[in-house]
């Protein structure tokens, strides 16, 4: 059950009250027996008075923890505690259900983009910018050129099994490394992968994280049996 934070907090006020007049008055009996005892009951009380005031700054203190490293596990308790922090802890618990739920729909969001990707016959890569200033205290994991997504479609023409970073390209194939380098939105290259034409289109989008470019690699025969097909 909540206590009254007013009712508590006249009650830790007045027993270390209580306990200042005792060690007062052992002073002015001269009873020094009574000192260590009052004084360490004192500071004991004191500390409590403190500790007890900082609770709301400590849970708040958590809470945003929790919101900057995107760990929504963390559960306040609200029993056994003022109604003002009950209350303050029950938004908080709130808030984090919020985002776990959302952190949950991204999560499926993301899976079924995979899928997606995955299913389709146009090669697909998407990596950070390398001309964009992505390394910043709010997007501290953008590392520029870094594959965020990788279809198998592409690995097959580029003959693959991962890349981590675009910068691989330039031992393996520099003329295609350049190219995506010099690729700007909404822009077409054509290139030779394998000795076999392959046209790049280029798109950019912007998340939390930093600006990246999603790039499509369609190879010529594809793409004029797609062009003969709509017509």
């Amino acid at each position: 059950m909540h206590h009254s934070y007013p009712v508590a907090l006249l009650g830790r006020a007045g027993l270390l009250l209580l306990a200042l007049v005792g060690v007062a008055a052992a002073l002015v009996a001269r009873q020094p027996i009574y000192w260590v005892p009052g004084v360490l009951l004192t500071a004991g009380l004191l500390a409590e008075l403190i500790h007890y005031l900082n609770r709301s700054n400590r849970d708040l203190a958590d809470f945003l923890a929790g919101l900057r490293y995107e760990d929504y596990a963390l559960t306040f308790g609200t029993q056994q505690v003022p109604a003002t922090a009950g209350q303050l802890r029950q938004a908080f618990n709130q808030i984090n259900r919020s985002f776990q739920q959302l952190s949950r729909q991204k999560e499926a969001q993301h899976l079924y983009l995979q899928n997606v990707l995955a299913l389709v016959n146009t090669g697909i890569l998407a990596f950070y910018d390398p001309h964009a200033a992505l390394a910043t205290q709010d997007a501290p994991l953008a590392i520029p050129g870094e594959v965020r997504w990788l279809n198998e479609s592409l690995k097959q023409l580029l003959g693959v099994p991962y890349l981590r970073n675009i910068q691989a390209l330039a031992r393996r194939d520099a003329p295609l490394y350049e190219t995506l380098l010099a690729l700007k939105p909404g822009e077409n290259r054509l290139v030779r992968l394998h000795q076999q034409p392959v046209l790049l289109s280029a798109t950019a989008f912007t998340d939390e994280h930093g600006r990246s470019l999603l790039v499509a690699f369609q190879p010529m025969r594809e793409a004029l049996e797609e062009t003969e097909a709509q017509a």
